[in-house]
């Protein structure tokens, strides 16, 4: 009995085993990549500023051990003597391997595991690499990890949480471990929907998230709110042509391919600092350190002119070499400038050595603008010319007095308009609310049917961020496409076939999906709702849209008899009867 009991226990210890290790191959290893080459950072942007992620693994660098230099990002991620960089997983998250494509010398000390020749094995949560001499120059990451039984890491979001100017739009991406997918909420709502495409953002927005994998296991939720306001920053705007150079305007000198502009000066040259180009848009502080110089464009005659630096109130001049220094009083030629375009491209060339012109270069770690040969390699430069904010919108109402709008900004109903929403349809009839008066704040991506004269007419955006309408049968594209809506049928505002009546009529056959314009609202009424009406009236009232049409069609019609004869395209003037619409029986009375 005895031997029995014991050989029933190394049974079952066996089949704890089995699981045991059963469990461990559930632990099944994923490997990110973090390619330099699709990171869009200014040349010489620190690491330590720009930490990079993919969910679950994060790299680092907090300055440890300092370094004369910083890991810094370049078209590689440059790593100097004395720089400690960490890569570290998140908690259930276990790094079993790294490898380094690179050049230069590839030594580390790390604080785990062990490293050779740019690849590391081990296991760790985090490892340091501390550079012993010499300097790397990395062109790509592999990081192999494995994940705890259970562990799901939480979604990485592209954009950092923080103030973005109202006025612009960002994109932001989702991305979650392999076999995972993403589900997102905003503002609060507790109801998921799955991530298929970037999130746009124009209006304060919070963005929470989590990440599920195919047996149900959630990640932890994460969270980010992006706040937009008006910015207080100075707006500039690239120009491409001599005619938008006015005398005494002001200027920055871009080089647009870095996202760098000209800034304080050194003994033979500008330094250069990051700006962020948005749409050939920069809204910018100036003037300070560490932040771009604003440069007057004097003219002298032509297309010669003097630049003026306002911030150390001397004048821009070209030395021997290369040199880009300053002068006090711009009267000899050295601080004379030819400022040309050729196909946008402007050309900044000096009076003095007219075979060079001001460009941007890259320089043993450092940026810098100078003075250099005007067919060189170095980045050509743009101007951008300072201009006022762009915080508002318009559309245009025409001569029938009603438009259609959709925007996915949230914006200010101009004065002299009424936006309405459709909230109903019954009996044939359409209920238009018009809630929407001046002076309104109109939520973002609102389908509007606009009331009011014939003209175009401009809205400031807003920082609010009202609640959409509960119920609004108006939908809409910013950029145009097919409208959408499940089981629905599809109108657009639009005279009959006559050219009579103005109203919603079907956009395509049988109320079929059709091509939205660009900024334009359609109607989508659930097929219950619709009741198969083809047209919708507008009655020139502010209650609603009334008197079906059992004719009117946006599509070319097509009328028969009952026995195939055809009667034209209109049914005016017809005798009383039944016929054949576009494959549809009509009543005729």
């Amino acid at each position: 009995m005895k031997r029995f009991t014991f050989l029933k226990s190394l049974v079952m210890l066996f089949a704890l085993c089995l699981l045991g290790t059963g469990a461990a191959w559930a632990q099944t290893e994923q490997t990110v990549t973090f390619d330099m080459s699709t990171y869009s950072f200014n040349d010489g942007a620190r690491l330590s500023a720009n930490p990079l992620t993919i969910s679950p693994i994060t790299i680092s660098d907090e300055g440890d051990g300092g370094g004369s230099n910083p890991a810094a990002f370049y078209d590689e991620l440059r790593i100097y003597t004395s720089n400690v960089v960490t890569i570290s997983a998140e908690p259930g998250a276990t790094i079993t391997s790294i490898s380094f494509d690179y050049t230069r010398d590839g030594n580390f000390n790390v604080n785990a595991g062990s490293y050779s020749d740019g690849t590391w094995t081990g296991e760790a949560q985090a490892v340091k690499f501390e550079k012993t001499g010499g300097q790397i120059r990395i062109t790509s990451i592999d990081v192999t990890f494995r994940l705890a039984a259970g562990f799901v890491a939480p979604p990485t979001f592209s954009l950092e949480e923080g103030t973005y100017n109202l006025g612009q739009s960002h994109e932001l991406e989702l991305t979650a471990g392999e076999g995972t997918t993403i589900y997102y909420a905003l503002n609060g709502n507790t109801t998921y929907t799955e991530y298929t495409r970037p999130i746009i953002l124009n209006k304060t927005t919070t963005v929470s998230a989590y990440a599920e994998d195919v047996e149900g296991t959630r990640s932890d939720i994460v969270e980010a709110t992006y706040t937009f306001e008006v910015n207080s920053g100075d707006n500039y705007q690239a120009i491409t042509s001599a005619a938008d150079i006015v005398d005494g305007g002001k200027y920055l000198i871009v080089a647009e391919s870095k996202n760098e502009a000209l800034s304080s000066a050194e003994s033979k040259y500008r330094n250069a600092t990051a700006v962020d180009i948005f749409n050939q848009q920069i809204t910018n502080e100036v003037n300070a350190e560490g932040l771009p110089y604003v440069i007057t464009l004097e003219l002298v005659e032509g297309n010669t002119y003097k630049l003026y630096d306002e911030t150390l109130g001397q004048y821009l001049a070209s030395g021997s070499s290369t040199d880009l220094k300053s002068d006090s009083d711009g009267n000899s030629n050295n601080a004379l400038w030819t400022v040309t375009f050729d196909n946008g491209v402007v050309h900044i060339v000096s009076v003095a050595t007219n075979t060079r012109e001001i460009r941007h270069n890259t320089v043993s770690g450092s940026t810098r603008f100078a003075n250099y040969a005007a067919n060189g390699q170095q980045e050509p430069v743009t101007l951008y010319k300072k201009a006022e904010a762009s915080i508002s919108g318009s559309f245009t109402i025409g001569k029938a007095g009603y438009a259609t709008f959709f925007t996915d900004w949230t914006f200010v109903m101009p004065e002299g308009v009424e936006g309405g929403i459709v909230t109903g349809a019954a009996d044939g009839n359409l209920t238009v609310d018009y809630c929407y008066t001046a002076g309104t704040v109109v939520p973002a991506n609102t389908g509007l049917l606009l009331k009011g004269a014939a003209t175009t007419y401009t809205y400031d955006l807003s920082t609010e961020t009202p609640d959409a309408p509960e119920v609004n049968y108006l939908k809409g594209s910013v950029d145009g496409g097919m409208t959408e809506g499940e089981g629905c049928l599809f109108y657009m505002l639009s005279y009959d076939q006559e050219g009579k009546n103005l109203g919603f009529y079907w956009g395509a056959a049988d109320g079929a999906a059709f091509e939205n314009g660009a900024g334009k609202a359609y109607l989508a009424l659930p097929q219950a709702v619709a009741s198969q009406v083809r047209g919708f009236i507008l009655d020139g009232s502010t209650t609603g849209i009334s008197g079906v049409t059992t004719e009117a069609t946006n599509a070319p019609a097509a009328v028969y008899s009952l026995t195939g004869v055809r009667m034209g395209t209109t049914t005016d003037n017809l005798p009383a009867g039944i016929y054949i619409v576009n494959g549809k029986k009509v009543l005729v009375k």
